[in-house]
């Protein structure tokens, strides 16, 4: 194929990969390393109150009120509280993503989200320094089922992405290098290193969901 039809079919696939969706919020480990780091001050500050805290063991209802993926925090509305005349703190319960109830796998990075509406259940302990809402502690779906570790759709959004990855990768490629071979070469690298990070994630993904399968866990 002509080198100047080549860059004119990889120019117009990268332009309809790059119309994907969003970037998913757990497109790559080093990524989602990222993202828990920018959140380390917060992050530190919960962790670090964990131990210290007591935990109130009556457990209560409520539904999630927001979450954000990124900064991986929300609120939960509590059950049985009406809002009239209510402080806002009175209503609602901070929740980080470490105290979403979890199952520790070594040497994999799990922290399940929440969604608006969903219902869940979860015990309480005094705010963080500087708040005023009471956080939650143990969180899980209403009845006890943990939250499942992934988001609906996570496995398809992850593989095109690194689709869309592949694709910028091979039109630099093709952009900057003249020799045939080496051009060549150098593509199938990159196909190579794609296909291993969507099969090791493929991987990750059929271990823990078979983990969280179980119903003795």
């Amino acid at each position: 194929m002509p080198r100047q039809l080549m860059l004119s079919v990889a120019s117009s696939s990268v332009s309809r990969l790059r119309n994907i969706s969003s970037v998913s919020r757990h497109s790559h480990d080093s990524n989602f390393a990222a993202m828990l780091t920018g959140s380390r001050r917060l992050s530190t500050q919960v962790i670090a109150s964990n131990d210290k805290n007591e935990v109130n063991n009556e457990i209560k209802t409520g539904t999630v009120y927001s979450f954000d993926d990124m900064k991986l925090y929300g609120f939960i509305r509590l059950d049985g509280h009406d809002s009239k005349g209510k402080k806002w703190e009175e209503n609602f319960i901070f929740v980080h993503c470490t105290d979403i109830k979890k199952i520790p796998i070594e040497g994999e990075i799990i922290a399940p989200t929440l969604r608006p509406k969903m219902r869940v259940q979860f015990k309480t302990v005094p705010a963080l320094s500087g708040n005023t809402s009471l956080r939650a502690r143990e969180v899980t779906m209403v009845g006890g089922e943990l939250v499942q570790p992934f988001a609906p759709n996570y496995l398809d959004k992850y593989i095109k992405v690194q689709k869309a990855r592949f694709g910028d990768a091979v039109f630099d490629i093709m952009d900057s290098v003249v020799d045939q071979l080496d051009m060549e070469k150098k593509i199938v690298e990159v196909f190579d290193r794609t296909n291993f990070h969507i099969q090791r994630q493929k991987a990750k993904v059929a271990k823990v969901q078979e983990l969280y399968s179980k119903k003795d866990v």
